[in-house]
C-alpha cells in the first residue's frame, strides 16, 4: 500500500469539487408560486393544477382579489367537516428532509361575518405540513391551528407536532391581539417557516417554527420539533381541509398569491431571520406587531383527524 502526499494542485481540485457539490445541492432547492389568476370564475382551482388535492370546492373568484383579477375562494357548508372541498392540498415539488427548511407565504381575506366555532377541540386546522416515515406511512402533521373565536379566546393560534405529544400545544398571541394577528375585512399576509429536524433549536438542534403576520415576526418557536424521526420526510402543505366539530354556518374566505420555497430567501426580518417578506406587491398594509409570548407548552385534550 502506498501513501501519497497531497500536492497543492489536489487542494484546488478538492475545492472545486466541494464548490460544485454545493451548487448541485442549491439546484435541488425549489419554489412554487400560485397567483390564482389562471382560471375562470367558478372553476375549481384543483382542475387547473393550482392545488393538487382536496380542493374540489375551492373556486376562482372575482369577489375579492389582492393582486390581479381573481383569488381562491374557500367555502364550507354548515354542518360539514369539509374534507375534499374546504381548502386544499399543495404538494411539494420534492420531499424535504431533516436539515432542510421551508417557507410559505400567502395573503388572506376573512370577512367580518366569518365565524370560527370548533366545539370538539377549540381550534380550527389552518396550515398543516404533512410528514411521512421512510416506509411511507403517516409521520404526523406539523399542525398550526386558529384558536376558537369563542371558547378559547385566550390565544389566537396554536401549534403542535403530531406524534410527539409530550411537547404539547404551543400557543401564540392573546385575545387583545386577535384583531392584529387575525384581522377581518382586509387582506393580510401570512408567512410560516419550518426547519425540519427532531431536536429543537432550544435544545441545540436545528428545528424551529416561525410565524410572521404582515412581515412582522409574531412567534419564534425555537422549542418546536418538526419531525418525529430523523429519516422522516415532509411532502405537502394542507390549507384548512378539515373543520373540527362541523362548520357552524355556510361561509367563505379568500387566499391569494401563494408562494412556497425550500430555497433560503434573501430577505431578513428585523431579527436577522431569513423570510420571504416583501415581494414588491403593494396593498398589504397592517400594523406593527411585537412577537407574541407563548406560554409553556402543555398537553390538553386532543382531537386528531
Amino acid at each position: 500500500m502506498r501513501a501519497y502526499l497531497m500536492r497543492p494542485i489536489y487542494s484546488v481540485h478538492v475545492l472545486i469539487f466541494i464548490t460544485l457539490a454545493m451548487l448541485s445541492l442549491n439546484l435541488e432547492a425549489w419554489t412554487r408560486e400560485e397567483g390564482f389568476n389562471e382560471g375562470d370564475v367558478g372553476q375549481s382551482v384543483q382542475s387547473t393544477g393550482a392545488m393538487d388535492d382536496a380542493a374540489g370546492g375551492t373556486k376562482y373568484s372575482a369577489e375579492q382579489s389582492f393582486d390581479g383579477t381573481l383569488s381562491a375562494k374557500m367555502s364550507i357548508a354548515a354542518g360539514a367537516t369539509g374534507f375534499g372541498s374546504w381548502g386544499g392540498i399543495v404538494n411539494f415539488p420534492n420531499d424535504l428532509r431533516s436539515g432542510d427548511s421551508y417557507w410559505v407565504q400567502f395573503y388572506m381575506y376573512i370577512p367580518d361575518s366569518f365565524y370560527i366555532s370548533t366545539p370538539t377541540n377549540g381550534s380550527l386546522k389552518f396550515l398543516r405540513i404533512r410528514t411521512a416515515t421512510a416506509q411511507g406511512s403517516n409521520g404526523g402533521y406539523n399542525d398550526f391551528q386558529i384558536m376558537d373565536d369563542g371558547t378559547r379566546a385566550d390565544a389566537v393560534y396554536r401549534f403542535i407536532k403530531e406524534g410527539v405529544w409530550d411537547r404539547g400545544w404551543m400557543e401564540i398571541g392573546s385575545s387583545s391581539e386577535r384583531s392584529t394577528l387575525l384581522p377581518r375585512d382586509r387582506w393580510f399576509k401570512v408567512e410560516l417557516a419550518l426547519s425540519f429536524g427532531v431536536s429543537p433549536v432550544s435544545e441545540g438542534g436545528n428545528s424551529y417554527v416561525r410565524l410572521w403576520i404582515d412581515d412582522q415576526l409574531v412567534w419564534n418557536g425555537t422549542n418546536a420539533q418538526t419531525l418525529s424521526g430523523s429519516d422522516h420526510i415532509a411532502d405537502a402543505l394542507y390549507i384548512f381541509t378539515y373543520w373540527n366539530g362541523d362548520a357552524p354556518q355556510s361561509q367563505s374566505l379568500y387566499i391569494d398569491n401563494l408562494i412556497m420555497t425550500s430555497d433560503t430567501p434573501s430577505n431578513r426580518d428585523s431579527r436577522g431571520n431569513p423570510y420571504i417578506g416583501d415581494r414588491g406587491i403593494s396593498g398589504s398594509g397592517g400594523e406593527v406587531v411585537e412577537p407574541a409570548t407563548a406560554p409553556p407548552a402543555r398537553i390538553e385534550g386532543l382531537t386528531v383527524e
